[in-house]
This record gives C-alpha cells, sequence and structure tokens, in this order.
C-alpha cells in the first residue's frame, strides 16, 4: 500500500469513529432527557405523598432533608452529604422548595437544547394534565416558590426563554 493510501485509511478511520462518537453522545443525550423528565415526575408524586394531608409545604422552606427523611429521594440522584443533595442527569443539582399550597422543582444550569427538550414535555399543559401550574426559566435559581398567577406555557414560550446559554438555564416547575 502506498504511503497516500494508508493516510487515506487512517483519515477514513478517524471519520468513522467521529461518528460513532458524534452518534453516541446523542443517544446519551436523549437518554439523559428521559431519565430528567421521569426524575421531576417521581419527585413531584414523592413531595405530594410525603405532605398529603398537610395544610402547607412551609414557608419558602427546603423539602429536601424532608424527602430524605422519608426516604424519598431517588438512588440514582440522591448525592450523599451531609447536607444530602438531588443531583439530575446532567450532573448539576436539583432544588426543590415550599410555600404555603405551592412547591417548585429546579433543575440547575442547564444548556439551552436541553432546557427545551426538558421543558417542552410540559407545555401547552394545565393543571389539571401536569400540576404544573408554572414554568419559568431564569438565569438563576429562583430564592422562593414563585407566587405568580398560574399560566400554561407554550413551546413558542419555553423555546424564547431557554436561550440562557452553556450551562446557564435554571428550570422551574411550580406545582400546586
Amino acid at each position: 500500500m502506498t504511503p497516500q493510501g494508508v493516510m487515506i485509511s487512517v483519515v477514513a478511520g478517524l471519520l468513522a469513529v467521529v461518528a460513532v462518537i458524534a452518534a453516541y453522545n446523542g443517544i446519551s443525550a436523549r437518554w439523559n432527557e428521559g431519565e430528567a423528565i421521569d426524575l421531576l415526575n417521581e419527585l413531584r408524586v414523592n413531595v405530594e405523598s410525603v405532605y398529603s394531608g398537610q395544610s402547607t409545604y412551609g414557608s419558602n422552606a427546603d423539602l429536601v432533608p424532608t424527602l430524605e427523611a422519608f426516604n424519598r429521594i431517588p438512588d440514582d440522584a440522591r448525592q450523599v452529604g451531609p447536607p444530602v443533595s438531588i443531583q439530575h442527569p446532567f450532573g448539576q443539582p436539583v432544588t426543590i422548595r415550599g410555600n404555603g399550597g405551592r412547591f417548585r422543582i429546579t433543575f440547575h444550569e442547564l444548556d439551552d437544547a436541553t432546557c427545551n427538550a426538558i421543558g417542552k414535555a410540559y407545555t401547552d399543559r394545565t393543571r389539571a394534565g401536569s400540576g404544573i401550574i408554572r414554568i419559568q426559566v431564569n438565569a438563576n435559581a429562583p430564592g422562593g416558590v414563585p407566587a405568580q398567577a398560574p399560566r400554561v406555557w407554550s413551546l413558542a414560550d419555553l423555546t424564547s426563554a431557554c436561550t440562557q446559554g452553556a450551562e446557564s438555564n435554571f428550570l422551574t416547575f411550580v406545582f400546586g
């Protein structure tokens, strides 16, 4: 084989490796998005279960310690402390706070595409369909539980909000 043939073979091999890696990354990202949606649903159910019969979720209270006390943090999202915390499949924190009759779950530091992919599962849904009364996207984690009136988000609302940049979207779901 000539030196040019060897070079062409090496380049073709490298391109094949790059293509396989790109395909794997795409599949991995979609898998993590599905896991994040599952985590959101599981945390919502666990919060509602633990606080069933209670008149309030607290006064801008951190609900993670209570979920931990009831062993209601999924093992694959649980981060050993102290204090124990929750991490989403993309490796950043998840916070849960309650205030009065509402609680919020915030996924920290998502990139724009991931913010859109997770949020779109809940756009155009009413409270009756999902329990979500608001979706918010911010450049920082909210300090408390948003108190604004319920609002159904469209896909256009989400895509215009998930624009904070790489690992800069804080995606919040408010339940009540």
